[in-house]
């Protein structure tokens, strides 16, 4: 929990001393308060350190518990404010502003016609002519990449040699959209190696475009840090702090905004995604965490739907909606719909059930190979393949193509086709056309043995995550209380023209009955449910940084210097 959170509750933690306190024998609850002593005097292990524990004091009034973080969040965030306020400083090579009008007026986009398009244009000089660090905030479909292409442009035009990076490969592969090279496109953490072997040589004549920003955790960010002072790039990253957390600890939005002040993080906070205002509309009602009205209007829409029974209906039921919105689509070509579900688990369930419907329709031959196989989490199954699947990578791949070359052909998250199996492995069709053969021993897991493949037809939130379609179903078949409202708004702002959100009547039911007291006879009604949902997906639970924790602390502790001054001012009186 340490690596994935920069503050928590001390319950957590003392939660983890019962569970080391169960094998080795419990006494009491004491014995619990000894550990959390010696926890607190001796310090914790983070990312493979021992460091202190810090604690600030409950705070009845205003409903806080006790919560703990550790020096080495509270130092890693001090060194990035330093970094990112340095670098934001620096405006040294600054681009020329007559190169960057003259990439802005070759660009295919109308910047001057719309207010989004003058609002784009105001990003882009904001960011050509800033510090070595330029942070933007663009919502779900503001079209990041479209303003980032002239920038890209300037810089080349100029002599800079443009990088482009995100957390995950796929998300890197959407930088494609800005010019960035092929070669120069990863994953962070393989940039970052990169540059660390020197394969990437960094220098003043170089600019680093980090995409999905939000999806970055302060230890990722610093490290880009580091890098950026010690060889003098320009970094400019973009994302939206409402959409997809980190699964790493620190909220580095709210710390770059403490970095360089808020009014030096320009926001985009309109939509070109979606055709039509209402819906434009309706996905930021998502983004503000107002999931009620949203709901509202999708339910009058008939696009909120509460499937009868529990999880395999709801699994079935959002198979049943794919297939006939492709049926009812199905004489234009130009028509996409995508499915994206809270875990693995939900994607796999329900493309299984979408590829029945897909074999009936005669799109899928018969099945020819079973393979034991995992994902990237280590959860276990067997896959059934035949022709026609469409099956999602958790790696970085390489295939053999006919010509006997061999290349890259798809990364983690890419979605391939399948085109022949045999016992060497599996042929498999990219999103370019292209066909290679990759070994079963090229997907296997290290350790387990397992091939790491997935059925492609859903994918998760996080992997969905910068996806665009004409429709798009968010499907919660074990509930609503299965995500956040930042999860939701990404769900919910994937379409062009039509969002979907199927959920499981059962397991709405079984929330509202778990928030009930016991002995609470009341009947249960549709209004009950979709209240549940509203308010699940309404959550936006955003992480404290340490920085924040350690300010908090302060404040308490001198607010009960004040109490305690007072108290003895009135004793002495």
């Amino acid at each position: 929990d340490l690596g994935r959170r920069a503050v928590l509750d001390e319950s957590v933690a003392r939660a983890a001393a019962a569970r080391g306190l169960i094998a080795s024998g419990i006494e009491d609850a004491r014995d619990i308060d000894a550990v959390m002593g010696m926890l607190l005097a001796r310090g914790a292990r983070q990312d493979g350190e021992m460091v202190g524990l810090i604690r600030r004091q409950a705070e009845p009034a205003s409903r806080r518990p006790a919560q703990l973080t550790t020096t080495l969040h509270v130092s890693r965030e001090a060194e990035l404010i330093d970094l990112a306020r340095i670098a934001g400083a620096d405006r040294r090579g600054a681009l020329d502003p007559v190169v960057l009008e003259a990439a802005i007026s070759q660009a295919a986009t109308d910047f001057a016609g719309t207010a989004h398009g003058r609002a784009q244009r105001a990003m882009i000089a904001r960011l050509g002519s800033g510090g070595r660090l330029g942070v933007g905030i663009g919502v779900a479909g503001s079209g990041k990449s479209t303003l980032l292409a002239p920038l890209v442009v300037a810089w080349q035009a100029e002599g800079y040699r443009v990088y482009g990076a995100a957390l995950a490969w796929r998300q890197s592969d959407d930088l494609a959209g800005t010019v960035i090279a092929e070669p120069d496109r990863a994953a962070l953490s393989v940039f970052l190696d990169r540059a660390q072997r020197g394969e990437v040589r960094l220098d003043a004549r170089s600019v680093v475009v980090v995409d999905e920003l939000g999806l970055l955790g302060t230890r990722q960010l610093l490290d880009l840090l580091r890098l950026q002072a010690a060889s003098g790039c320009r970094i400019v990253a973009i994302g939206d702090e409402k959409q997809c957390q980190s699964i790493e600890a620190g909220p580095v939005i709210d710390l770059l905004r403490r970095a360089l002040g808020s009014e030096a993080v320009p926001e985009l906070l309109s939509s070109v995604r979606q055709e039509s205002e209402r819906e434009r509309e309706t996905a930021l009602l998502f983004r503000e965490g107002q999931a009620g009205p949203a709901l509202g209007r999708l339910r009058e829409a008939e696009r909120a739907v509460l499937v009868p029974g529990g999880y395999q209906e709801a699994v079935e039921g959002i198979a049943d909606l794919w297939q006939r919105l492709r049926a009812a689509h199905g004489q234009d070509p130009t028509y996409t719909v995508t499915v994206s579900a809270p875990s693995n688990g939900d994607a796999r369930a329900i493309a299984a059930a979408i590829r029945e419907r897909r074999r009936a329709g005669g799109e899928i031959g018969s099945d020819q190979a079973v393979v034991p196989a995992c994902d990237h989490a280590g959860h276990d199954y067997d896959l059934r393949l035949a022709p026609g699947d469409r099956v999602r990578l958790f790696a970085r791949t390489n295939g053999r193509y006919p010509d006997r070359s061999r290349g890259i052909i798809g990364n983690n998250g890419s979605v391939l086709e399948v085109t022949k199996l045999d016992a060497d492995g599996v042929t498999l069709r990219n999103s370019q056309g292209r066909e290679g053969l990759v070994l079963w021993n090229t997907l296997r897991a290290p350790g387990s043995g397992r091939v790491r493949l997935a059925y492609g037809d859903v994918l998760t939130i996080d992997a969905a995550q910068g996806v665009t379609s004409t429709a798009h179903i968010l499907a919660l078949p074990a509930g609503s209380r299965t995500v956040t409202g930042f999860k939701a708004y990404t769900g919910a702002s994937r379409h062009r023209a039509e969002n979907y959100l199927v959920f499981s009547e059962g397991a709405e039911r079984r929330d509202v009955m778990g928030r009930r007291p016991l002995g609470d006879t009341r009947a249960i009604g549709t209004a009950d449910l979709w209240e549940n949902v509203a308010r699940n997906l309404s959550r936006q639970p955003t992480q404290e940084s340490a920085t924040a924790f350690m300010e908090r602390a302060h404040q308490v502790n001198r607010a009960a210097s004040r109490a305690l001054q007072a108290g003895f001012s009135v004793a002495e009186q």
